[in-house]
Formats: C-alpha cells, structure tokens, sequence
C-alpha cells in the first residue's frame, strides 16, 4: 500500500478507460491529485487484467517517491514486465529487505520469483536513513529468484558499488562483488546493522560448483 487518503484531507480523481474490440483494456487516463500524493498515468491491460505496458509521468507520494515511469513487455525475456524508473527521490527499504542476499530458487528447482527486469535512475535514495546520490539500480528477476542485481551511488565519503549475479555468461557461477567508501552508511542500508562508524569495505565472494 503506497498511500491512503486520511478522513477529511481533500483529493480528487479521474479515471477515463475503454474496451477494445479484442478485450483489451485502455485506461486512457488515471489521475489523482491529493496534498501528499499525485499521480498521472495511462496503461494497456489484457482481457484478463495483466499488464501490457503502462506509463506514469509522475508518481508522487511524499516521503516515499517522486518518479516517472514506464512499463513494457515488448521484446523481453520470456514475455516479462521491464520497468524504467526515473525522478529525484526513492525510498527504497522494502526493496533492500530483499537484497544484496535474495532468494535464488528452492532446492527442488521449484519457482521463487516473479519474472521481471527493474532499472532505475533517481537523483536521491534513502534506505534506513541513509541517502545515496546519482543513484542506479538494476534488478533482474526470473522465476528461479533474483539472477542478477547492482546498485551504485554517492555517499558523503564517496561511492558505492554491490554487484550480484553471473560472472560472464547467464548461466556462469555467480559471484558478490561490493565496494564502498563508506562500509558503515552500506551495512547500515543493506542490512539493518548499525553499530560500526565510517570505513571501508571491499568484498569480492564466488559461488563454488
């Protein structure tokens, strides 16, 4: 849930939609104006309600994020949602919950993940109180979990690089690569730990067999 109105607190809306000959759902304009949150977008669904594409020229919820976006099937992967974010500020702690250690699929082969491919460019990224600055994102997502992911950003002490996934082709042993000027803003965004000051920190870790 990105946002709930609160009783009382003005906001309005419009949704303007269609039905396609072939069942195609057009929602031509979705658009919601509040004091805390805004947003203007369009989308394509299938008759059964999966995204085709979507387009978002802005996202605003404050606190949280404040971005454009796009969304697109078209040429990807196993017919899996590709998602480009970009816009000045992204709070991203539920998504680190997940990283840079994410599930790779259970032991039986059975599926894990939900297939899609996240790349984001945001000016400002807060996580757990840390902000990281010029800010890229990369998520990688097939059904046998997360297959490849990278964050890079600007601390007050200087960059941040964690990158995880295949060392060379898709199908190459993984590797865990994380470099940073700052080990203590890096620990404290990806992990929760908050007892160690400043530091550097450099790790380079390889799946085996």
């Amino acid at each position: 849930e990105l946002w709930q109105k609160p009783p009382g607190v003005p906001a309005a809306a419009t949704l303007t939609l269609s039905i396609e000959p072939n069942g195609e759902i057009h929602v031509d304009e979705l658009a919601a104006t509040a004091p805390t949150a805004r947003i203007a977008a369009n989308a394509v669904l299938e008759p059964g309600g999966r995204l085709v594409r979507a387009s978002a020229e802005e996202v605003f919820v404050e606190g949280l994020l404040d971005v454009a976006l796009m969304a697109d099937r078209a040429g990807q992967e196993d017919d899996r949602l590709h998602i480009a974010v970009n816009g000045s500020y992204l709070n991203a702690r539920t998504l680190f919950d997940e990283l840079p250690f994410p599930r790779t699929g259970g032991s039986d082969g059975t599926s894990s993940g939900l297939p899609f491919l996240f790349e984001a460019g945001v000016d400002t990224v807060e996580v757990r109180g840390e902000s990281f600055t010029n800010a890229r994102l990369y998520l990688d997502s097939v059904e046998r979990g997360i297959r490849g992911f990278s964050f890079s950003g600007q601390t007050r002490a200087g960059p941040v690089e964690v990158r995880f996934g295949p060392d060379g082709d898709l199908e190459g042993p993984r590797q865990l690569v994380v470099n940073s000027a700052d080990a203590s803003a890096l620990l404290r965004a990806f992990t929760g730990f908050d007892n160690a000051s400043g530091g550097e920190l450099y790790l380079e870790a390889r799946e085996i067999g």
